[in-house]
């Protein structure tokens, strides 16, 4: 059984989950009013034809990864600062040392005899004076080292991710309304349903997003969804080789 299954769900995942349930279910009901901007601008000319069941499963999943990302930029928010956590990470790692030299040590006196005795009680409790204790001490040596150099490894990667935290930069501040990638992915889903690109001012697309966020409790005025995309836009423009603007999610 996991750990998940034994003890149940973290409190924090499931709030987010029935927060991510909830908006959703409150998107799905937006559906008439998203879908009928869409609608529209396939009637525009050059009209082109809409196939609403793939229109609504393509904006469906860019909720729910708007969602999600959303969840995920929460969650690491709540975690402790990245300073405070590389000094628990190094916390760890000098413990993990202080074991690793204490059982080392232990190896070379006579604590050695006592803990192989008892090793072999909870083992078979063999006779003192039976061959089989060649074996016995063979495996006990096993299981000492075993144990020295996973604690060796442990310590380590416990020193390195201490190491790695402490540059990591702290909580994150958000995703804002729109971030770039995703406006991205925005207009990449319009054209695959309408057939016309992504307006980078007033008119359809930016009714579209403006209308999906809403849908997503993210109610915002036009102007601020304009910038948005018209940033997104310069800011791919301004690399020709990389330029995702216009292009389809699943190009080469």
């Amino acid at each position: 059984m996991s750990s998940v299954e034994a003890h149940g769900p973290h409190p924090t995942a499931t709030t987010t989950q029935r927060k991510m349930r909830a908006r959703l279910a409150a998107f799905d009901n937006r559906r008439k009013d998203l879908l009928a901007i869409l609608e529209r601008a396939c009637k525009r000319k050059p009209k082109t034809t809409f196939d609403k069941m793939k229109a609504w499963r393509d904006i469906r999943f860019m909720a729910i990864r708007y969602l999600e990302e959303e969840a995920d930029i929460e969650e690491r928010r709540m975690l402790a600062p990245a300073a405070d956590r590389a000094k628990l990470m190094k916390r760890l790692g000098t413990a993990l040392c202080d074991g690793r030299c204490r059982l080392n040590e232990m190896m070379h006196d006579d604590l050695r005899g006592r803990l192989f005795l008892e090793w072999c009680e909870a083992h078979g409790d063999p006779d003192l004076s039976d061959p089989v204790m060649d074996q016995f001490d063979a495996e006990f040596e096993q299981v000492v080292t075993a144990v020295v150099v996973g604690l060796a490894d442990l310590e380590a990667a416990a020193f390195r991710a201490a190491e790695q935290l402490r540059h990591r930069r702290g909580r994150p501040d958000g995703m804002g309304l729109l971030q770039h990638d995703f406006i991205i992915a925005l207009e990449s889903t319009y054209r695959g349903i309408t057939g016309k690109p992504g307006g980078a001012g007033p008119g359809p697309f930016t009714e579209f997003v403006k209308e999906l966020l809403a849908a997503l409790g993210r109610e915002c005025v036009e102007q601020t969804v304009i910038d948005a995309i018209k940033d997104a836009k310069r800011r791919e423009v301004k690399s020709p080789s990389n330029n995702r603007w216009g292009r389809s999610l699943f190009a080469d």
